[in-house]
């Protein structure tokens, strides 16, 4: 069984979640962490020291997708380069409705443009959590 290559973007509490999950998963491989320049110099700390981590998901070598794990208010911005290099996105923040749409009215052209899916609000938050966040 060929396993699905997928980068992570970015290494907060998301990040770290979904590096877990694709550790636990036999049909996923990670193909490593991309962070800001500044970070990208430094390895990460255990358990994760052994993991790749550069600033361009293009360093990475071919992906299949990137799991973005990055503040809501950045994530149109690493969304958009990522589509404009062809590389299917999944959002995973967890975001309101209102955040979801206009996300999805901004990536929208992007995506249909290149050609390239784009998953967006794969950690929506629909309930009464989102409004006591706000």
């Amino acid at each position: 069984m060929k396993r699905i290559r997928l980068a992570v973007v970015g290494f907060g509490r998301l990040g770290r979640a979904c590096l877990d999950a694709l550790r636990e998963a036999s049909d996923l491989e990670l193909a490593g962490v991309v962070r800001r320049p500044e970070q990208a110099r430094h390895a990460l700390p255990p358990p994760y020291a052994q993991v790749q981590v550069v600033d361009h998901v293009s360093a990475l070598g071919p992906v299949e997708g990137a799991l973005v794990c990055v503040p809501p208010e950045a994530m149109l911005d690493v969304a958009r380069e990522l589509l404009r290099h062809k590389v299917p996105v999944v959002e995973c923040a967890a975001v309101d409705e209102a955040t979801l749409r206009r996300n999805q009215a901004a990536l929208q052209e992007v995506a249909v443009d290149r050609k390239v899916p784009a998953i967006l609000g794969a950690g929506w938050s629909p309930g009464a959590l989102s409004l006591f966040q706000n």
